[in-house]
C-alpha cells in the first residue's frame, strides 16, 4: 500500500464522554449499549449488537451505577433474550443527555449517525458486519423522514403502508412533498403478521377484538403501527363497528412499546396475548406467527447527502452480495426483482 493510499484510508473522529466526579461513565459505545437496551429491552441482545460479551455489559453496567449511587438498568437475568431489562429514570437521562451533546457536535462520534428507521434486524445485521462503522438509530419511519428532511440523519429505512393503492413509502413520500428532496431505493420485502402465544391459534385482526385478546401496541409514527390501526380498523367493521374506536375496543390498544422485538418480548413474557410484527422476530422468541401481508422495506436517501463517504459506504452495504445473501438467510425475508433500483429521483 502506497503512502498516499493509507493516507486517503485514514479517517479523524473526536469521542464525546459523559464524566462523573472525574470518572467516565458513558462514551459512545456505552452510549449504543444503552440505547439497544431501550429498543430491544434485552441485555443479551444489546450485548451481541456491539459485539461484546453479556458478562461485559454487566460490569459495565454495574460500575457505572456504583460510581452514579443509583440503578441506570432494571433487568432481571436468564430467559428467552437473556432475561428483560429497561433503562431507568436516570439511564433514560443519561443517554438523552449524551444524545442532545452528541447533537451538538456531529463530527465528535466515532460511528457516524446516517441510518435511522423502522427496526429491522435485516438491516441491523448488514450494517454491524459491513458498513465499516456507519452508525444507525432506530427511531421509526416517519421520525425518520423527518429526520433525513432536516438533515439529522443522510438514509431513511420506512416501510409505510397505503391503504388507498395497497403499495408501500412511495404514497407517503408523494404526499408529504419530499420527493424532491430524496431518491427512493428499493430494499427488501419482509414477512409482516400477527405474533402471538403458541396454542392460542389467531388467524385474523378482528379475533383480537371478538375474542377480548390481550394486545400490545406499538408507538405512533411507526410503520408497523400504522398498517396495524389499518388493518385492525378493517377487522372491526367486519365486525359490525361501523366507526371503530380502537383504544375502547381493543384490549391493551394503549400499551406501546417501540419495536416489533418489544411487541414480542412482552408476549413471550405473558404479558400479552398478540401483536403485529415480522416473522423473524416472531420466531426468535418462539412465537406462533400469521402472516398478513408481504410489506416493502425500502431506503429514502437525502439528495444531498450522496457522495458523502459514510454514506457511499452504507448504500454499498445495503446493495452488495453479502447482504443478498443475509436476506436470503433470513427466514421471512425475501429479495424483490428490482433490488437496489431507484424508485424515485
Amino acid at each position: 500500500m502506497g503512502q498516499g493510499s493509507l493516507l486517503d484510508r485514514l479517517r479523524v473522529h473526536r469521542e464525546i464522554l459523559l464524566m462523573y466526579k472525574g470518572q467516565t461513565i458513558v462514551d459512545s459505545k456505552f452510549a449504543k449499549i444503552l440505547e439497544d437496551i431501550e429498543v430491544k429491552g434485552s441485555i443479551l441482545s444489546a450485548a451481541k449488537s456491539q459485539g461484546v460479551s453479556y458478562s461485559w455489559v454487566w460490569n459495565k453496567i454495574s460500575e457505572v451505577e456504583k460510581i452514579l449511587g443509583r440503578k441506570i438498568v432494571d433487568a432481571k437475568r436468564g430467559g428467552r433474550g437473556g432475561g428483560g431489562a429497561i433503562l431507568t429514570e436516570t439511564g433514560r437521562t443519561l443517554l438523552a443527555t449524551y444524545k442532545r451533546v452528541l447533537s451538538k457536535d456531529h463530527h465528535a462520534t466515532p460511528r457516524e449517525v446516517i441510518l435511522g428507521g423502522g427496526y429491522d434486524p435485516v438491516v441491523e445485521a448488514i450494517l454491524d458486519r459491513h458498513s465499516d462503522g456507519v452508525r444507525y438509530q432506530w427511531m421509526g419511519s416517519l421520525a425518520a423522514l423527518a429526520s433525513l428532511l432536516s438533515g439529522t440523519i443522510d438514509i431513511a429505512g420506512v416501510h409505510l403502508y397505503d391503504p388507498e393503492t395497497g403499495t408501500f413509502n412511495i404514497p407517503h413520500i408523494r404526499k408529504l412533498w419530499l420527493s424532491g428532496s430524496l431518491i427512493l431505493m428499493r430494499g427488501f420485502e419482509r414477512e409482516m403478521g400477527l405474533m402471538f402465544r403458541p396454542g392460542i391459534d389467531v388467524s385474523s385482526p378482528h379475533e383480537i377484538i371478538e375474542r377480548e385478546l390481550r394486545y400490545v401496541n406499538l408507538a405512533r409514527g411507526n410503520g408497523t403501527r400504522m398498517l396495524a390501526d389499518c388493518l385492525l380498523n378493517i377487522g372491526a367493521r367486519m365486525i359490525g363497528h361501523s366507526d371503530p374506536d380502537l383504544s375502547r375496543l381493543v384490549k391493551g390498544y394503549d400499551v406501546e412499546v417501540k419495536t416489533s422485538f418489544g411487541v414480542a418480548k412482552k408476549i413471550s413474557r405473558g404479558e400479552a396475548d398478540v401483536g403485529f410484527g415480522i416473522r423473524k422476530i416472531a420466531i426468535e422468541f418462539g412465537l406462533e406467527f400469521k402472516r398478513i401481508l408481504w410489506e416493502n422495506y425500502d431506503f429514502a436517501i437525502r439528495k444531498e447527502s450522496l457522495g458523502k463517504p459514510a454514506v457511499t459506504r452504507a448504500i454499498e452495504a445495503l446493495t452488495s452480495e453479502r447482504a443478498k445473501e443475509i436476506i436470503r438467510e433470513s427466514e421471512g425475508y425475501r429479495i424483490p426483482p428490482d433490488f437496489g433500483a431507484i424508485l424515485l429521483r
